[in-house]
């Protein structure tokens, strides 16, 4: 008997699809994000292996809250110090597959609106977790971001800023 075929689509960092085994269940990973601004500008990190930006953010480890996640996730990412709202303003669900582990993961991401506790950046730590993770973090107006250089899980938060902004 073989495995029935998954109608679910798992991409990779590359995106490349990979097909999941009907037999094999995807792992639940919680990821935070963060929604930062400053002088009407956004915080955004580019990573090396897609070249789309996105918000600073990633899982959240089994021993941390959901804040003290996003907090360790924005500084390694980018090097800046942030201080997050207590509950998201949207949540997002994808699908991937990690290449690394060679795992599928349903992902649900919450995303906080934060503000820095500081405006000094330490550049020093960003890509010292996963050497070559980021390359590039950036200050943008919102209107920079289009949906041919921002990953899709984000572009819908992507979208109400740029809604807001005008509507100014």
């Amino acid at each position: 008997m073989t495995a029935p075929e998954s109608k679910e689509i798992y991409k990779d960092y590359l995106g490349i699809v990979h097909k999941k085994p009907g037999d094999v269940a995807p792992v639940w990973r919680i990821s935070v994000y963060a929604l930062v601004e400053r002088g009407g500008k956004h915080l955004f990190i580019k990573q090396m292996h897609n070249n789309r930006w996105e918000l600073p953010g990633g899982g959240v480890e089994i021993s941390e809250s959901l804040h003290e996640g996003l907090l360790r996730e924005v500084y390694e990412e980018t090097g800046y110090r942030v201080q997050a709202e207590e509950q998201p303003f949207y949540i997002g669900e994808k699908n991937f597959f990690g290449t690394r582990d060679q795992k599928y993961f349903r992902a649900i991401a919450l995303m906080y609106r934060a503000k820095l506790t500081s405006e000094k950046q330490d550049k020093q730590v960003i890509n010292t977790i996963v050497e070559d993770e980021i390359a590039d973090v950036a200050w943008l107006n919102i209107a920079e971001v289009k949906e041919d250089n921002c990953l899709p899980l984000f572009w819908p938060v992507v979208q109400g800023l740029q809604g807001q902004v005008g509507a100014k």
